[in-house]
């Protein structure tokens, strides 16, 4: 039935591709506050921040407000425009616009992201296992997503529990480039990545 993928002492779920952002966007209202509430505690009064696109990371962008001279440096145009809807000063980074992630990607995007210098780099995912770490369903994403990183001195990767676990098509983080990860998934699915 093309649900599972044989792999050395089991099985895995095949993680399927995440729909176009354009079609998820009204997930947002759906995520899960524990989630938002512990993302914001991590961001503390960071002024400089790097936020990828994706429903998790937009439902951030209304309690960001209120730190002064805050900057939000984003290669989503959803994430830009929240941010003018709340008063938040943002930086949009240009580029080919990926359908799935709603971010600009190519070579002139990741230049941008390069000349940039920021605090934290806020990453969604499409998913994140123990030993491959953070995962994009789309090979472009995942590059933007590492020039994210390079240009940040902290990386916090923001998802649902059912991102855990799973293995999208491109590797883009190991496990310990990750400083931190905020999802609502229990414990017994979190302990190996706590332990990677």
């Amino acid at each position: 039935k093309g649900m599972a993928q044989r792999v050395r002492g089991g099985a895995m779920p095949i993680a399927r591709p995440a729909d176009p952002l354009h079609t998820r966007i009204g997930a947002a209202e759906q995520i899960n506050p524990k989630i938002t509430d512990a993302a914001i505690r991590e961001i503390g009064d960071a002024p400089t921040i790097l936020m990828d696109g994706g429903a998790t990371t937009l439902s951030l962008v209304p309690r960001l407000g209120g730190v002064a001279q805050r900057l939000i440096i984003t290669p989503s145009p959803w994430v830009a425009i929240a941010c003018q809807e709340h008063g938040i000063d943002a930086f949009l980074i240009g580029g080919t616009l990926s359908p799935r992630g709603g971010i600009a990607v190519g070579n002139g995007a990741q230049i941008e992201v390069a000349q940039v210098a920021v605090d934290i780099a806020v990453l969604g995912a499409c998913g994140v296992d123990a030993e491959f770490g953070l995962s994009a369903d789309d090979h472009a994403e995942a590059q933007m997503k590492q020039a994210m990183h390079a240009a940040a001195a902290r990386t916090i990767v923001v998802t649902g529990a059912q991102k855990i676990g799973r293995r999208a098509r491109h590797q883009t983080l190991r496990p310990d480039q990750i400083d931190a990860l905020i999802t609502d998934a229990d414990h017994d699915l979190t302990a190996s990545l706590t332990q990677a």
